[in-house]
Parts: structure tokens; sequence; C-alpha cells
């Protein structure tokens, strides 16, 4: 810097009250925050807000929320795209989000979503046989052999290796088989 700029800054702050400086640096500091949350939150964020404005409701909860995010709400849609809204949906007990009964029956609605024990899987699967009931079959459950035999497999495209079960009513709950992906 040139040495007449920094003789006038310095003249300039020493003239200067202990108030009126602390009040200068105060502001230039809220300034910075200011800019800084904007920029790096509030405009994503709103930029986010604004892509979803069209969507329904039930989507925009599932995006917007750090726990459950896109893979998850399209594999949602994908069973709400392929089931009747009076279906039986069972869901086999873990762990996270997909375990959570009031979380999928909102997503869901008006479908009903049972949450069955795996290894009660059976019994579970006898009490809503036929059509209209579906097995959501993710992450490599439930097991092979605990899937009816005449079950049909309905891919995903939202989740790798994920889909449905559709159960038929002649389902034999006994008999091992259908094979998953």
């Amino acid at each position: 810097m040139d040495s007449r700029l920094l003789d006038a800054l310095r003249y300039r702050l020493r003239g200067m009250r202990p108030v009126r400086l602390a009040t200068w640096i105060l502001l230039a500091g809220i300034l910075l925050q200011t800019y800084v949350l904007t920029s790096g939150y509030l405009a994503p964020w709103g930029k986010r807000i604004w892509d979803l404005r069209t969507r329904t409701a039930w989507e925009r909860t599932g995006l917007l929320s750090p726990w459950f995010g896109e893979d998850r709400t399209e594999f949602l849609g994908f069973i709400q795209e392929t089931t009747s809204i009076n279906s039986v949906i069972i869901f086999t007990n873990r762990a996270g989000p997909y375990g959570w009964r009031p979380v999928l029956q909102y997503f869901l609605f008006p479908r009903t979503v049972v949450l069955c024990p795996e290894n009660g899987l059976n019994g579970c699967l006898g009490a809503y046989p036929g059509d209209g009931s579906y097995l959501v079959y993710l992450e490599g459950r439930p097991l092979p052999e605990d899937i009816p035999a005449d079950a049909h497999f309905i891919p995903s495209g939202a989740v790798d290796g994920a889909g449905l079960y559709k159960l038929s009513t002649q389902s034999d709950l006994t008999v091992q088989g259908a094979s998953p992906p």
C-alpha cells in the first residue's frame, strides 16, 4: 500500500472514538456474516424449495427430509404407482425409515401398511393373502425362502435390486422358490 494511504488510515483511526471503531468492526462482521449465510445456505435452500413447489406434499416432505432423501422417496413413489389405493403393502421389520410404520403410512396413504417380523413372515403373509397384497423386497430382505413360490416380482427403477412381490390369491405360503432379482 502507498505510505500516504496508510498514514491517512492511521490518522483516521487515531482520531476515531473506540465506540465508533467497535461499531464499524461489528457492522463489517454482520455484513460478512449475512453474505456468507445468504450465499452458502439461504440461496441454495431457496432454490431447492422453489424447484419442489409443484410436487405433492408427501414428495416435498420426503425430498427435503435429511433422513429420507431422494432414493427412498422415489421408491415409495414407485409403490404408489404400482399398487392400487386399497392394496396391502407388507414390509419386513428393519431399522431406519422403512421400519417406521407411521412414516410409511403417511407416504403410502390410503394403502394399508403392515410391518411383519422376518421370523414370522409366513404367518403375516397368511393374514393378508390375495390380490392387492404386495411384499416389499429391499436390501436382500425378505430371504428367498420366505417369499411365496407363485409371487410375481415387479422391479423398481428407483433402487437397484428392490421391488415388490405381488401375492396371488392361490399363494402357497409353505413352498419356497420365487427368486429375488
